[in-house]
């Protein structure tokens, strides 16, 4: 199943701006934050996140889908 980004996924399970917690594949986009499991991006941050070289180290859900722009 496939859910909606909201603003209370991103900050109760993304976790921006908590450091190794915050998880690697929530990414920002035009339109605000994005999710990148399923995306083209997805590949490049497993690699990414297994040879350390970002500091947000979280895998914390199945993936969401959808934009939202948190102003």
């Amino acid at each position: 199943m496939i859910l909606e980004l909201t603003a209370e996924h991103i900050e109760k399970t993304c976790q921006p701006g908590q450091g190794e917690t915050t998880c690697g594949f929530l990414s920002m986009g035009p339109g605000g934050f994005q999710c990148a499991k399923g995306t083209a991006l997805e590949g490049v941050i497993k690699q990414r996140l297994a040879a350390g070289t970002i500091s947000a180290k979280g895998d914390n859900c199945e993936g969401r889908t959808g934009t939202i722009l948190l102003r």
